[in-house]
């Protein structure tokens, strides 16, 4: 069976979309997010300026998420659970972040012409921000509890151990 770390790497890289949980003055927020890896051992997505979890992340960057096949049977699922904090991409890094996102998000050169953005209004006055997630806790479904005590409970993944096993630049 694969380790802890080899299973989150793996639903990293086999998914596109995370449930990101925020907290804002209103009480907690769940939001579907298209995220990629990288371009460093984090994940990368854009949102509004004006959604509610970017509201939220600018207050407070303390944040959760989610990451699993929706389309996976009861007998094949695998979820990776983490905490981490989630902020925006400094200016400084901006270039080299919203190059990666759109180049590996959308590989159809059509598709990414239609979906980019320009790279100034992703700061100041600009709609949109992008975010820099850094996983701190991950813990992954612990199938053997399950097996033997009928349990649902998670295992602890080693993050360094696992950022070494996600190749950068997949979705």
């Amino acid at each position: 069976m694969p380790s802890p770390e080899e299973r989150a790497a793996s639903l990293i890289t086999d998914n596109r979309y995370l449930s990101l949980a925020t907290r804002d003055s209103s009480g907690p927020w769940v939001a579907p997010i298209n995220y990629v890896v990288g371009p460093d051992d984090c994940l990368h997505f854009y949102s509004a300026v004006e959604a509610r979890h970017s509201r939220a992340l600018a207050d407070a960057a303390d944040s959760a998420v989610a990451i699993f096949n929706s389309q996976a049977s009861s007998e094949e699922v695998d979820g990776l659970q983490a905490s981490g904090r989630c902020t925006a991409v400094p200016p400084d890094e901006l270039e080299t972040v919203h190059s990666h996102y759109f180049e590996v998000n959308f590989t159809s050169p059509e598709e990414r012409a239609w979906w980019l953005r320009p790279a100034d209004e992703f700061t100041g006055d600009g709609k949109w921000r992008f975010y820099r997630l850094s996983l701190e806790e991950i813990f992954v479904i612990d199938f053997e509890s399950i097996e033997n005590e009928r349990v649902d409970r998670r295992v602890a993944v080693d993050a360094v151990e696992m950022w070494r096993l996600v190749p950068p630049g997949v979705h």
